[in-house]
């Protein structure tokens, strides 16, 4: 399938884009690795929990911790961008960006690297031994997750947040699937830059015009929300019903 040989090629890349990083945690290496990073775990993520190895989860395991360090460094790479963008105070960003940076660096070490890397692989054997239709109720559940946001009118973060996972998740399995979802990588985008403002907002204080600015962004993200939604949805459903045949 696909997905086998798309884990697979994703594992082979880890290694070496994990040391450029380590070397060089720069906006665009931190960027790379850490949708690397989300890629991988979203493969893993469609083998059930009842049918992981224990590889399998450590792999997750790890791949967890370096997203969320990754994370934090990502947060103020955007937020510095952003800040200047809309003419905001960047001072106390760079400042937090030094030991974010330091943090990246500290676990990308070689020791470290080395054993992210040999449980990667022994992730990626186990994977291809599991058969198609194990990924099917996975996909099911990811499908009735997007069924339901498609329904819902979205006004907690909390909600937004779950959709922005689910969007990501859907469109990463769906491609590794040859499901190809445009209008889903378009609304993606759209709450992507959503976000970020959030994040600039958050980090500055909730100033007015930033949290207006927000709003604005949430409403044009939110009008191909229900396209974009019913596309991943379909595709969810074919990608699932081919998994079981």
């Amino acid at each position: 399938m696909a997905i086998v040989k798309s884990i697979q090629k994703r594992a082979e890349k880890f290694e070496g884009l994990a040391k450029a990083t380590h070397r060089l945690p720069s906006v665009e290496n931190v960027h790379d690795l850490r949708i690397l990073t989300r890629k991988l775990r979203s493969d893993l993520w469609v083998v059930p929990k009842n049918k992981r190895t224990e590889a399998m989860r450590a792999a997750r395991k790890e791949l967890k911790a370096l997203g969320d360090v990754l994370g934090n460094q990502r947060m103020y790479d955007v937020a510095i961008a952003d800040a200047h963008r809309y003419h905001r105070k960047s001072a106390r960003l760079y400042k937090a960006l030094l030991p974010a940076q330091n943090k990246v660096r500290l676990f990308l070490e070689k020791k470290h690297r080395r054993r992210i890397v040999k449980t990667l692989k022994a992730a990626c054997k186990d994977f291809s031994e599991v058969a198609p239709e194990v990924f099917a109720p996975r996909l099911e559940l990811l499908r009735k997750r997007i069924e339901r946001a498609k329904k819902s009118i979205l006004r907690s973060a909390q909600s937004k947040h779950r959709l922005r996972v689910d969007v990501k998740k859907a469109r990463y399995l769906l491609e590794d699937l040859d499901r190809k979802t445009p209008a889903l990588k378009v609304f993606q985008d759209k709450l992507g830059e959503w976000h970020d403002l959030v994040v600039l907002s958050e980090l500055s204080g909730h100033p007015k015009e930033l949290d207006e600015k927000g709003e604005v962004l949430w409403k044009k993200s939110a009008r191909s929300l229900k396209p974009a939604l019913a596309q991943a949805s379909r595709a969810l459903h074919l990608a699932a019903r081919d998994c079981a045949a």
